[in-house]
């Protein structure tokens, strides 16, 4: 978590505010990191946002909706992950199959 002053006249703080985002990036690294691990272990796998929260991470954390979306985002900006998208349903997440082979390596990249 991260935390700003505001500096009074005399160079002494007179007021800050905590941060939430430096924390977030955290655990939205760590769902990133557990998309992969899951993955690696099941290339063929396809869910939408719920159902990846709900079965590709561990129970022993709760990351919720907004953190897990945001993991999927940065690993579809990065070429991991693909999105299939229809009109009649929600998107549907999963590996894109050629970049299978350089998921350990993007795995360690963030731990």
């Amino acid at each position: 978590m991260g935390v700003s002053f505001q500096w009074s006249s005399t160079g002494k703080p007179a007021a800050f505010r905590v941060h939430e985002d430096l924390q977030l990036t955290d655990v939205v690294s760590e769902a990133e990191q557990a998309i992969l691990r899951y993955l690696i272990a099941h290339r063929d796998a396809r869910d939408t946002i719920e159902g990846i929260e709900r079965w590709w991470l561990p129970e022993s954390k709760e990351y919720g909706i907004r953190v897990v979306a945001q993991a999927l985002e940065r690993l579809e900006s990065r070429g991991l992950i693909r999105v299939w998208k229809s009109a009649s349903a929600k998107p549907v997440y999963g590996l894109r199959s050629y970049r299978a082979e350089t998921l350990p390596e993007h795995l360690r990249g963030l731990e």
